[in-house]
């Protein structure tokens, strides 16, 4: 309860801390009635976060998003509540790489968790895929493109969430999206 009060205050140092402590008491004990009991407000600070604030805060929050999420059994409305949120924030270039290599974490752990649309799992998919080929290499094939430390741990991180939203292909469509980059969608 504690942590979570201090969750809310002005302080970001104080919300950077909370968050760290809260993602630790979650990992390390099940708790889906306390969590349940204050899931609005959990996902409350979440948000607030992630939107408006910087670095360390960001990444604590977006450290946090699955941790609830795990807790409540998978529920697929908090999933999407927090879908966009966590988009914007990969999308957003004024963030830090480090903030945005979590959210891209965040965002195939939610999805993986509590995501049911197989054409939403491919956009996603896709939307990595756009992050991670970034360290492709040049026309030649054979030169490497010059990628710094913190944009390679996000372009990881993109290419993570890719291969964990891709064990959630059907073998079907597996296939078709490897070889035509799209899958067969009824």
């Amino acid at each position: 309860m504690q942590a979570l009060e201090s969750a809310t205050e002005k302080s970001a140092q104080t919300r950077t801390t909370a968050l760290q402590n809260i993602c630790e008491i979650l990992m390390h004990r099940y708790m889906p009635d306390f969590v349940d009991d204050r899931k609005v407000t959990l996902i409350d600070c979440i948000e607030k976060s992630i939107r408006r604030g910087k670095g360390a805060e960001q990444s604590g929050a977006a450290r946090l998003a699955p941790l609830v999420l795990l807790q409540l059994g998978g529920d697929v409305e908090i999933s999407k509540e927090l879908n966009q949120c966590l988009l914007t924030t990969v999308q957003d270039k004024a963030v830090s790489f480090d903030a945005r290599a979590k959210c891209c974490t965040a965002l195939g752990l939610l999805n993986f968790l509590g995501g049911e649309d197989i054409g939403d799992l491919i956009t996603l998919m896709q939307f990595f895929e756009g992050i991670f080929s970034a360290s492709y290499l040049r026309g030649d094939e054979k030169s490497p493109i010059s990628v710094n430390a913190e944009a390679g741990t996000l372009h990881a991180e993109a290419l993570s969430a890719w291969g964990l939203l891709l064990t959630l292909i059907p073998s079907g469509d597996f296939v078709s999206l490897m070889t035509n980059g799209q899958p067969m969608l009824p």
